[in-house]
């Protein structure tokens, strides 16, 4: 998936990513992620940061989720 919005600084927010499966279950898992990303980039400074908030959020532990 892939997003792009302005933020109140003026700058411009882009996000690629990808979620794994297909269907129903993984276009729900890519609304959620995108939703939290345009929720924690208004209050995060960086990218990088934006990220990290979003990972907590979506991770019990707050690790990578990775697989």
């Amino acid at each position: 998936f892939y997003d792009v919005f302005p933020l109140d600084d003026g700058s411009t927010f882009v996000v690629i990513g990808d979620v794994s499966g297909k269907g129903p279950s993984a276009a729900a898992v890519t609304g959620v992620v995108r939703q939290i990303l345009r929720a924690v980039a208004l209050h995060e400074p960086t990218p990088a940061a934006a990220l990290a908030a979003a990972n907590r959020v979506l991770t019990p532990q707050g690790e990578l989720a990775t697989s």
